[in-house]
């Protein structure tokens, strides 16, 4: 199972877990919304979709399905 737990308020940086072993910390390039990454052979494609005050979401898709969503409340 993959956790991501965000690292601050405004830097978009995450520590990534799978079965609760620390990966390498992964960040989004300045101004973009999407980050691909793999794991042991398995692409991965992390997008944040959110907005400033009215919340947003965060998603992870594999193989062009879409594995989970994290619902991040508004200001």
């Amino acid at each position: 199972m993959l956790r991501l737990i965000r690292q601050g308020w405004f830097l978009p940086r995450f520590k990534v877990f799978e079965n609760d072993v620390e990966l390498p910390n992964m960040a989004f390039k300045f101004g973009s919304k999407t980050m691909n990454f793999e794991i042991q052979g398995v692409d991965y494609k992390f997008e944040a979709r959110e907005t400033f005050f009215s919340g947003g979401s965060y998603v992870i898709e594999s193989n062009n399905s879409i594995l989970t969503v994290a619902e991040r409340p508004g200001m």
